[in-house]
């Protein structure tokens, strides 16, 4: 008996120790930047930003609380992304987008080629809905997963939807968790996260983004779940057999 629970046991120390990695996003709320804490022209540690003229800002809570709809503000630091002056005003959409590329970590490969990679994409991700027409402003963050030859092989996007952003209170700022998880596609080496407001009306983005997170974990083999399955059941039929 003490020997089948123990093997049982080590099987299932074995599966949990395929834990989610660290977060591979650097930065992920902003707390990292040079600039104004209440919405001047940033730039931010780890991210690069591209596309128009538009300045990503940094928000701070204390001049702007927000409602993390029902959740408690999952990031300390006091601060998040904000989609600020989206591009020129006279061109509708505008956008302003942040990048920043990640290489996965060497003991995920084996298991990532073996299509045993799972990740998991989340952020609070809402904004600032001043007037009636800030309601279509959009937050997205979208993760695109790359060969070692830099040729994209899939990609995965979390964003704040048309009916999730009519349904806020104006003049409310609500924040909400987005998630999404998948595989990782066979192949992949590097993972390029691009955050984006999308700005349709007015002169201002108003979108939003917190607490940003990537995490890949390895999922176990068939044969080694067939045979922590195994233990298990044998441990139950040892125990009935003994009574």
């Amino acid at each position: 008996m003490k020997h089948s629970l123990t093997l049982c046991c080590l099987i299932l120390a074995g599966v949990a120790s395929a834990d989610f990695d660290t977060n591979l996003i650097q930065n992920p709320g902003a707390e990292l930047y040079t600039g104004s804490a209440n919405e001047g022209p940033n730039t931010f540690d780890y991210w690069n930003q591209v596309g128009p003229s538009g300045l990503v800002l940094v928000d701070s809570y204390s001049v702007y609380p927000v409602n993390y709809a029902g959740a408690p503000d999952p990031n300390p630091g006091l601060t998040r992304f904000f989609g600020g002056n989206a591009g020129d005003s006279l061109v509708q959409p505008g956008y302003t987008q942040l990048t920043q590329t990640a290489a996965l970590s060497s003991n995920m490969l084996a298991k990532i080629d073996a299509g045993q990679g799972a990740f998991n994409l989340s952020a609070y991700l809402g904004g600032r809905n001043q007037f009636a027409t800030d309601l279509n402003d959009e937050a997205k963050l979208t993760v695109s997963f790359l060969s070692s030859a830099n040729s994209i092989l899939g990609s995965a996007e979390i964003m704040t939807t048309q009916d999730w952003i009519h349904s806020q209170t104006l003049n409310k700022d609500t924040m909400q968790l987005f998630s999404t998880n998948g595989f990782v596609p066979v192949g992949t080496r590097f993972v390029v996260f691009d955050l984006s407001f999308l700005r349709h009306n007015g002169t201002f983005s108003n979108g939003g983004a917190d607490s940003l997170n990537f995490s890949v974990s390895a999922v176990p083999e068939p044969a080694s779940m067939s045979v922590m399955a195994l233990g298990v059941f044998g441990l139950i039929a040892r125990k009935r057999k003994i009574k």
